[in-house]
């Protein structure tokens, strides 16, 4: 019976201190330093040949908390992308380099130990190895779970639409990912 009132209680203080936490982490005038780091590595096999891809893209962003619980900011983002075909009697490569750059807002669905959040965002993005340029609109959501007063673990899910602007290409994804944010609190 000790042992369940212990746990009990642990588990009441941890979800009360990080709902405390939670708080004052979205209050106006408050800054949020988010990123992100990712790493694939994929293969394809088939009939007509071979293909390997590796990828590594690093995304951070800033924010600023200009209203209780509402965020604006920019998001950046790095990446490089290789891809290798090889066939019988053919071998290519396809490196490419992304960088963007854009705004950021979102609204934090505040009140307790999970805060849900809404975003929207924009990008300009230029492909540094092929002169290709961008537009991508973007809406997504998530969970900021409060760590410690000024850390918090992010899951999310967004969906991009992207339009090139050298070519009549149209992009869209869905993505899934965790990221990390650490608050700055005036």
């Amino acid at each position: 019976m000790k042992k369940l009132i212990f746990v009990l209680t642990s588990v009441i203080l941890f979800t009360s201190l990080t709902n405390s936490f939670a708080q004052e982490a979205l209050k106006q005038g408050s800054y949020n330093l988010a990123g992100s780091i990712s790493f694939s590595s994929g293969t394809n096999e088939s009939t007509f040949g071979k293909s390997e891809s590796i990828s590594v893209f690093v995304a951070p962003s800033l924010m600023y908390f200009f209203m209780d619980d509402f965020s604006f900011g920019l998001n950046f983002s790095f990446g490089y992308f290789e891809s290798t075909w090889k066939s019988t009697n053919q071998e290519s490569k396809y490196i490419y380099r992304p960088i963007s750059v854009g705004p950021i807002i979102r609204y934090y669905l505040s009140g307790g130990t999970f805060i849900p959040f809404l975003e929207a965002s924009y990008q300009y993005s230029n492909i540094l190895t092929g002169n290709a340029d961008a537009n991508s609109l973007s809406v997504g959501g998530g969970i900021n779970y409060f760590l410690t007063k000024s850390a918090a673990l992010e899951p999310f899910v967004a969906y991009r639409r992207s339009t090139y602007i050298s070519g009549d290409q149209k992009t869209s994804s869905i993505s899934f990912g965790l990221r990390v944010n650490y608050f700055i609190i005036e």
